[in-house]
């Protein structure tokens, strides 16, 4: 696998997925977030799928069109490496996170309704400053 074709277009993508869900993380624990139960779910719901969106970018082999890190590389072993260690925590929570964001289920009557936003987000930045110091320098231009 090379690095594939539309990897400069879809940069804008990604850095937006990264952005929503760095806001969403910064907000969460606001003065206003906490007053508001609605803004507060609206504001956990918007982590939450883009923690899986970027999850999914950082650490899943891509299927038919879905864009990869490893996509970035023009050595894809530079990504393979080191993806297998990212995300401990999303991945444990991967059945839990699909089913709270996407699936009405019996199991949102569990009383766990906690989530460790600053484990999320810590794999999170982890995996991204990963994957930004690995880019080769042209690349890394498509982020800023």
């Amino acid at each position: 696998m090379s690095v594939h074709p539309q990897t400069k277009r879809i940069a804008s993508g990604i850095k937006y997925e990264w952005n929503m869900f760095r806001y969403c993380y910064n907000n969460i624990s606001s003065e206003e977030a906490d007053e508001d139960r609605k803004k507060h779910d609206l504001l956990l719901e918007g982590l939450l799928l883009h923690a899986r969106v970027l999850r999914d970018f950082f650490t899943k082999k891509p299927k038919k069109d879905d864009v990869s890190a490893i996509h970035f590389f023009d050595d894809p072993a530079v990504w393979e490496n080191i993806k297998d260690t990212l995300c401990p925590y999303l991945w444990k929570h991967r059945e839990r996170i699909n089913k709270y964001l996407a699936h009405l289920t019996y199991d949102r009557l569990r009383k766990d309704k906690m989530w460790n936003c600053g484990a999320i987000f810590g794999e999170l930045e982890h995996a991204w400053q990963q994957f930004y110091s690995l880019l080769p320098q042209k690349r890394k231009a498509w982020f800023k």
